[in-house]
């Protein structure tokens, strides 16, 4: 059986440790890659977002001509009677 002294404690740490910074450095290239992924998502999000954004400004800068019709008259010998079904007192 190996005998346990403070060398073989301290190498076993080492290890531990190197292992522990290997597996940090990995999750950290993961992440930077999901964080890569995110920036190109909303890139092209915010593209797609100014594009309809631009059509409405070139509308509201150049607006229509709106023309009415004229209203219709009412022929003025004609008399209407309001009081129908109303009672006089």
């Amino acid at each position: 059986m190996v005998p346990i002294n403070q060398n073989y404690v301290v190498l076993v740490v080492s290890v531990v440790v190197l292992l522990f910074c290997y597996y940090l450095f990995r999750e950290s290239k993961r992440t930077q890659q999901d964080v890569q992924g995110l920036q190109t998502f909303s890139a092209k999000l915010m593209q797609l977002m100014e594009k309809p954004q631009q059509g409405i400004h070139a509308v509201a800068t150049a607006p229509k001509e709106v023309k009415f019709a004229d209203p219709p008259v009412a022929n003025t010998d004609e008399v209407i009677d309001t009081t129908e079904g109303k009672k006089e007192d």
